[in-house]
């Protein structure tokens, strides 16, 4: 369940996405960005902040009842004192440890060649999940009793059809225990779709909509190239697509950006963003067919068929400990 504070921060993160929705003028928009990064960096930072404050009131009724002790001499009392102030000095810890672990950089995947083989588990120590077009609020229960530890969800372009995933459906996924994957998906299947520009503007969107999503910083959002791409789509309006994306969290972060990147597609296009850092994760598509995907075995997740036991569309994934799930 998200704290009090968690909750404003989400609500507020709602308040400027409907800004930016109202096509504000320029110098607006920049206030507004710098605002929503703001609150992204706040998010990922809510347990220090918590704890910084339960250590300032600790502190304070130690404070307290130490002039009770020095008004009255009671000894007895002395005790108490020093409980409070070693519950404060450890809440402080805590603070630290908390605040330490939120700056740390986001750490991406190596290189495919110097990754460990993976491929085959029949037990994948990150979890099994599943991907799906549709929202599953209501089904997060069954997924969970289907021994599904995550679900991949999607960010989309306002025109699409399909639902993105959204603050609440979120929340209803983590309550069921499940972890959450997003991806970003538009016109991802044809070659003629990516170009710079596209990656820019669907890199920025994809931002926001995790900002208003309520997904954590440190973690990373994938973008779909779903067709079997050769090494000349791969190298340059794909390559100049990524760019794009990491352009446009660059901008919209002020350089600063609380997410990483990942892609989902082919083994070599996986392989390719990667090995040239232009990615640091990546979800290989079912389709062995496409070209490196029957070699590649630097995923962080790998989709699968269908499971039987879930009677909604959806494709099974399998994972590595380090696949980017977050809950909210």
């Amino acid at each position: 369940m998200p704290s009090a504070l968690q909750q404003s921060i989400v609500s507020a993160m709602y308040a400027v996405e409907a800004k930016l929705d109202a096509k504000p003028s320029d110098s607006e928009k920049s206030d507004l960005l710098a605002s929503a990064n703001i609150l992204v960096g706040l998010l990922a930072r809510v347990n220090q902040i918590e704890l910084t404050a339960a250590a300032d009131r600790v502190a304070a009724a130690s404070v307290g009842l130490k002039a009770v002790v020095d008004a009255s001499g009671q000894d007895p009392l002395a005790g108490y004192l020093n409980k409070l102030n070693s519950a404060a000095a450890e809440l402080r810890k805590a603070a630290l440890a908390a605040h330490i672990g939120a700056s740390q950089p986001v750490q991406g995947t190596p290189a495919a060649a110097d990754r460990k083989e993976n491929v085959g588990a029949s037990t994948p120590a990150g979890g099994a999940g599943i991907d799906c077009a549709t929202d599953c609020s209501k089904r997060a229960s069954q997924i969970a009793s289907a021994g599904k530890s995550f679900v991949a969800r999607y960010y989309r372009s306002a025109s699409s059809k399909w639902p993105p995933l959204t603050a609440k459906e979120a929340q209803a996924v983590s309550g069921a225990g499940l972890k959450i994957v997003t991806v970003w998906e538009s016109d991802s299947d044809h070659l003629s779709h990516f170009s710079y520009s596209a990656g820019v503007a669907e890199g920025t969107s994809a931002y926001r909509q995790a900002m208003s999503a309520g997904q954590p910083a440190g973690t990373p959002i994938y973008f779909a190239v779903d067709f079997d791409c050769d090494g000349e789509g791969i190298s340059g309006p794909i390559n100049d697509y990524f760019r794009g994306v990491n352009d446009g969290f660059s901008a919209i972060s002020s350089k600063s950006s609380a997410y990483s990147i990942g892609v989902y597609g082919s083994g070599n296009a996986c392989a390719w963003l990667v090995g040239h850092g232009r990615v640091q994760y990546a979800w290989l598509a079912m389709s062995t067919g496409w070209g490196g995907s029957k070699t590649f075995s630097g995923w962080n997740i790998k989709q699968g068929k269908a499971d039987s036991r879930l009677t909604f569309d959806h494709d099974t994934d399998e994972a590595v400990p380090d696949y980017g799930g977050f809950s909210v």
